[in-house]
């Protein structure tokens, strides 16, 4: 990842207790897999309230992609870093904080916005980490694309 402009990826959410935090396990993932160090991965939210335990429903979620949750506490964006490329979850996301370094996932990848589940049946947190898994694989095909 010499290549990538950015020190760090941080996905963004509303709450920072399903999508994103979700995302930022599953590219991890995908980073560990393929031997990738030196990129940090992060997740926060626009409205979190902050030390919020990522949903039950999104760790069983991950848990059906074969990735342990493990612990995650919800943190509310506060600032934005230079060296940080932010991916959000909706254009509603992207559209609050309207900065260059600031994508939505859709725009990245191709595709939809990211559905917030919550609330929602433990089918809904699957049907959407499938998303989330698929669209990091499509992120990390686009940066390792880059790269040669």
């Amino acid at each position: 990842m010499k290549n990538f402009p950015f020190k760090e990826i941080c996905f963004i959410c509303t709450a920072n207790e399903c999508r994103s935090p979700m995302a930022e396990k599953i590219f991890a993932h995908i980073l560990k897999q393929n031997g990738v160090k030196g990129l940090k991965v992060s997740s926060a939210g626009l409205a979190a309230t902050g030390q919020i335990e990522m949903t039950l429903k999104a760790k069983r979620a991950l848990k059906t992609l074969g990735i342990n949750a493990g612990a995650k506490k919800s943190q509310q964006l506060t600032k934005l870093n230079p060296t940080t490329l932010y991916i959000t979850m909706e254009q509603m996301h992207k559209n609050a904080i309207n900065k260059e370094n600031v994508l939505t996932f859709a725009s990245i990848v191709g595709g939809e916005d990211i559905f917030d589940p919550y609330g929602q049946s433990q089918e809904s947190y699957n049907k959407t980490a499938a998303q989330i898994n698929y669209y990091c694989l499509r992120l990390f095909e686009k940066i390792k694309k880059n790269e040669k």
